[in-house]
């Protein structure tokens, strides 16, 4: 890891918040490919990084809530694998749901 500097942390009389340090490597989020750095994630532009777990009725509620998230490279089941185990992903993968790479919209009623 380069340039990593260490945090610290210093104790207030009178403070009440608590803080949450982590030390250590964090994911690679980034890719860069052709000079240009981008970051990685959820590409969905209707889930915009929010995990929905689908209800499994595309006809009653639509895409976005009847399917979710399902078909996404990153979906698990019941958790999204960015929040959960991003050492786990293949990030060669299209992340967006089934639903939206195949054209659908999130209120279209479908099969």
């Amino acid at each position: 890891m380069q340039n990593y500097i260490k945090p610290a942390a210093f104790p207030s009389e009178g403070m009440s918040e608590g803080i949450y340090m982590a030390s250590g490597e964090v994911a690679d989020n980034t890719s860069s490919g052709g000079g240009k750095e981008e970051k990685r994630g959820c590409k969905s532009k209707y889930m915009k990084g929010v995990f929905q777990k689908p209800t499994y009725q595309p006809i009653k509620d639509g895409y976005k809530i009847g399917r979710g998230c399902e078909g996404c490279p990153a979906w698990n089941g019941n958790s999204c694998r960015f929040e959960t185990a991003p050492e786990e992903m293949n990030w060669d993968g299209d992340f967006r749901p089934s639903w939206e790479v195949a054209g659908h919209l999130p209120d279209e009623k479908g099969y």
